[in-house]
């Protein structure tokens, strides 16, 4: 029987896929996608995200309204200072222009700068109840005494809280009921309101950095020296190697103190390299000081302590082995009378040939001791604001009373800080050694012309804020028009809140929390170019 197969004829075009014809873009959807996607962008911009730019340096060096980059090729030193003439339109070239090296004290140029344009940042606004407003947030706001017009600072006076203004820190206070306002500074509960380690991060300021001292600048020397025995130490101290890197080799103890020659740089004050092109603005000393060094014992066993004297006070934070006290003393008291603070205890003890980074803080009445980027003993002392005037400039609050420039007098000026590092143990070997500053708010006048302090820095000129109310100062505290000076709102200001000063909660715009396009840059070749580095967040 023969085998059979069925087979099915296919039709070759069946086997072509089909393409559906164009469709006709319809324009009414279009435009409605248009629509949407605008309408969506508004809203973002209205309640989310919003972009500004920085037009002045009242922030700097936080954040840089219109600017000049410098850079010191015999170090390596980079910063910035504002425009010299008018702040608010400055010529997009500077002519003549001259800089100070805050680092080593150098004087560059006069010369001829490009302006670099100030920062641009991202602005997250605030939903109350569910994202307020937080001490030490940098806020941007309408300005009250010109509301069509955005400032930008950095809130340190909530709602319903005194705020005082004392030798350069905040204190604050919760006011009692029917209590009299105009003596609250003679009250004993005020407390310092210490910074969150990232925002203090940020607010440090160079003052000295010897790993930017210059290569061949003969005429440069370090601002700290050796001291052995009592006297200065320049046979077993090296200080002037031009690297940065300080060496001991003797065998007793010794220390390296701090010491600046007379009207020069670096100083233990307020000074801003920023306001370099600005008329002259005063100094103040400044006790809330950074200490940082990498050591490198040549033997094991080797003990290292940090000292800082201020306010007729000894800070002292003392590493001997892999233990750590941080304690305070009044200034000439005995052995006994220290009072500890904190104690710590070093991953590992100090060794020979091996460098260990110490970074000793002292700010808003906190000390603390960090090893290696890791915070090892922290303490704090509780002095009210009595306490901390009489210890900082050797005045009471009585004493101040009916004289708005009380504390802008030389007389009432700060007692100057002190500080070394001591050694003992043997050979030591420095590398990074540094001293920071910290954000000092200067008391002041309502205005150059004003003999009436300014608002939250004088018993004369105390501040209360009401429910609804935020005080603003901004970090380039000499050079910044803020809450301390305002004074009268605007007329649409005043039909909301009347009191001069004061940021009303309605004019709040939101909290600033990224630079998203630093200053651009020219290149040697005079190519325009974002500094994509500056890039960072906003604290």
């Amino acid at each position: 029987m023969a085998d059979t197969t069925s087979t099915t004829a296919m039709d070759p075009a069946a086997t072509i896929p089909k393409v559906s014809p164009p469709q006709q873009t319809n324009l009414k959807e279009t435009f409605t996608s248009i629509i949407i996607g605008l309408a969506m962008a508004f809203i973002f911009r209205g309640f989310v995200v919003e972009a500004f730019v920085i037009p002045t340096g009242s922030m700097a060096p936080t954040l840089r309204g219109a600017h000049i980059q410098w850079r010191d090729s015999e170090s390596g030193y980079e910063w910035a200072t504002g425009p010299s003439g008018d702040s608010m339109a400055p010529a997009p070239v500077q002519q003549g222009v001259t800089a100070r090296n805050a680092n080593t004290s150098k004087l560059i140029g006069p010369v001829t700068k490009p302006l670099s344009g100030g920062d641009r940042i991202f602005v997250l606004k605030y939903l109350y109840s569910v994202y307020d407003p937080k001490r030490y947030d940098v806020v941007v706001f309408k300005n009250p005494t010109d509301p069509p017009q955005s400032y930008i600072k950095r809130l340190i006076g909530l709602p319903g809280e005194q705020i005082a203004l004392v030798d350069g820190d905040v204190f604050v206070r919760k006011p009692k009921e029917g209590e009299d306002a105009s003596q609250s500074w003679m009250q004993t509960d005020w407390k310092v309101q210490p910074k969150p380690e990232h925002v203090q991060r940020v607010l440090w300021m160079d003052v000295f950095d010897s790993s930017f001292s210059p290569v061949r600048e003969s005429t440069f020397r370090a601002p700290f020296r050796g001291v052995t025995n009592g006297g200065v130490d320049a046979t077993t101290w090296d200080t002037t190697a031009n690297t940065g890197v300080y060496v001991y080799k003797g065998e007793g103890p010794t220390l390296l103190e701090w010491w600046t020659r007379p009207n020069n740089l670096p100083v233990l004050q307020d000074w801003y390299a920023y306001n370099e092109e600005s008329i002259s603005f005063q100094k103040f000393n400044i006790s809330d000081l950074r200490m940082s060094l990498g050591v490198r014992p040549e033997k094991d066993g080797a003990k290292v302590s940090a000292v800082l004297t201020a306010h007729g006070h000894e800070f002292r934070c003392d590493v001997d082995g892999a233990k750590v006290v941080i304690r305070m003393r009044a200034e000439g008291a005995t052995d006994g009378a220290w009072n500890e603070l904190a104690t710590g205890t070093l991953p590992k003890p100090l060794k020979a040939g091996e460098v260990t980074n110490l970074d000793f803080w002292h700010a808003d009445q906190r000390l603390q001791l960090w090893v290696d980027d890791k915070l090892i003993a922290s303490g704090s002392y509780d002095w009210t604001l009595q306490q901390r005037l009489e210890y900082a400039v050797g005045a009471k609050v009585e004493d101040l009373r009916g004289n708005g420039l009380g504390l802008r007098a030389d007389s009432r000026q700060p007692r100057a800080a002190k500080l070394r590092w001591e050694f003992s143990g043997g050979p030591v070997t420095l590398y990074r050694v540094k001293v920071q500053r910290d954000l000092f708010y200067q008391p002041d006048t309502e205005s150059r012309a004003s003999r009436t302090a300014a608002l939250a820095t004088h018993p004369d000129a105390q501040l209360t804020l009401s429910r609804d109310q935020f005080f603003m100062c901004g970090d380039n505290s000499p050079n910044s028009l803020d809450g301390r000076k305002w004074g009268k709102p605007s007329p649409w200001v005043e039909a909301v809140d009347r009191a001069p000063g004061v940021v009303h909660r309605d004019l709040v715009i939101g909290k600033a929390f990224f630079v998203y396009f630093p200053a651009v840059q020219r290149t040697q070749v005079g190519l325009p170019m974002v500094d994509a580095g500056k890039m960072r967040w906003v604290w």
